[in-house]
């Protein structure tokens, strides 16, 4: 048994540097990168309804599709999507239509090609209506100028493909159909390799993509610009725009999408775990402030583990209660070397606790506390996961909270418990697949 607390020291540190505005380290508490915890790629982040959702590649055999929600990018939630059976689903890329439905494009890892849901909500159900597109990595994009609606992704010789869709809502074949391929848009797009995006600002299209290798410390994000969607583009002379920098634990930032909040632009992107590195599958989704300049170009972007504290350009959801384990004691069975149970209460999605499949960690609130919800964030989100949740007030008697000891159900599926009264909350995994039993944090939501 392992016994670890964070201490005044640790504290101190971390108010310096929030008064003085310096970027957090890599494994910080409280850091705001990652911005969702697991391990997530090509993310395409959108608002819809008041609410953000993220759909990103899941990074896992199974690769299912997932989507977080959330109404003030701060407080997540994680919904599966219900689609199954569909391996190797990367890069989706959603639109609401005109029509009130939900159009998910996806590439497809088995052909490469853009194949097509539609539902009716962002979190569905959804229905299969197959192949629309022979790009790869498509992200969709509604011209805010003419309303038309293309599909911007790259061709088998890895060059950007340009097309149009149908954008006719009375139309039978309303973003189904695409009714001209317009191909290479003029320009030449130095190092361009995939995870192509379009972004329209003050009359310039910009055409955002990743070069280099997606394994490698190459990868990496540039752009160009012009006044018309066709081209010719221009490339920017500060290319890239986001790179990796070892100095700052940043591994292979590439593949991303643009959120816009008012008149101010934020770039969520994956980059790699720093233990992992390099590498093109253990890949955490990022986001960071967006700038331009006076000419209209892009200002190099500084990633951070600090990330973006949005309460100043959105409302943050109202949250009487805090997270009661956030920093307090914690104890487990053991751990692997790096992921300690520290990890697991430090609000920090770069960090996690594993113990390797099986094991059992347990929080010391200091108090018995009233709690009205106890959050796990498991590693992937559609595997299959043994365990349990026990609570005590004395650390002596427990009672089952949450009981999957027997039945397995997805990480994704969320708690639901009615209220209670704890000082001691236990984590038991009985199976986890190894990195299934990742826990990367536990949040104990009560006053």
């Amino acid at each position: 048994m392992q016994l670890y607390r964070f201490g005044m020291v640790l504290l101190i540190i971390v108010l310096v540097i929030s008064v003085t505005g310096q970027d957090f380290d890599y494994e910080s508490a409280a850091a705001g990168n990652p911005l969702i915890p697991g391990y997530f790629a090509d993310p395409s982040i959108v608002r819809m309804n008041k609410k953000f959702y993220i759909y990103a590649t899941t990074v896992s055999k199974y690769m299912e599709p997932v989507v977080w929600v959330s109404e003030d990018l701060k407080h997540w939630e994680v919904h599966h999507l219900g689609i199954t059976g569909e391996h190797r689903f990367w890069a989706p890329s959603v639109l609401k239509g005109r029509d009130g439905r939900y159009y998910l494009y996806y590439s497809s890892g088995f052909d490469f090609k853009c194949h097509l849901y539609i539902g009716e909500s962002p979190l569905g159900p959804f229905k299969k209506y197959g192949k629309v597109e022979d790009g790869f990595d498509l992200q969709i994009f509604q011209d805010p100028v003419t309303g038309k609606v293309y599909g911007i992704s790259s061709n088998p010789e890895s060059r950007p493909r340009l097309v149009e869709f149908n954008s006719d809502p009375e139309s039978a074949d309303y973003l189904k159909n695409v009714i001209r391929v317009i191909g290479e848009p003029q320009g030449s797009f130095f190092d361009y390799t995939e995870g192509s995006m379009l972004l329209y600002r003050n009359g310039w299209y910009y055409l955002m993509y990743s070069g280099g290798k997606c394994g490698d410390v190459t990868y990496r994000i540039h752009y160009a610009k012009s006044r018309n969607i066709e081209g010719p583009y221009i490339n920017a002379p500060d290319n890239p725009i986001l790179k990796w920098m070892p100095e700052k634990d940043v591994f292979g930032p590439g593949h991303h999408s643009v959120l816009q909040l008012d008149d101010e632009y934020f770039i969520c992107y994956h980059r790699q775990d720093k233990w992992a590195a390099p590498t093109c599958s253990e890949r955490q989704v990022c986001v960071d402030k967006l700038e331009f300049d006076e000419q209209g170009w892009i200002k190099p972007v500084i990633p951070t583990h600090r990330g973006v504290d949005f309460t100043a350009y959105v409302d943050e959801k109202e949250h009487a209660l805090r997270n009661l384990a956030f920093q307090k004691m914690v104890t487990s069975s053991g751990n692997l070397v790096h992921h300690e149970p520290a990890d697991a209460v430090d609000e920090n999605f770069a960090t996690f606790w594993q113990a390797g499949g099986s094991g059992h960690l347990s929080v010391d609130l200091e108090n018995v506390y009233s709690i009205q919800k106890v959050q796990p964030f498991w590693g992937h989100y559609d595997y299959f996961i043994l365990y349990k949740i026990e609570y005590s007030t004395d650390n002596r008697t427990w009672k089952v909270l949450v009981d999957r000891s027997v039945k397995a159900q997805l990480a994704a599926a969320s708690v639901q418990h009615e209220r209670i009264d704890a000082r001691y909350i236990r984590v038991n995994v009985i199976r986890g697949g190894g990195a299934a039993a990742t826990l990367y944090e536990l949040k104990v939501w009560g006053n």
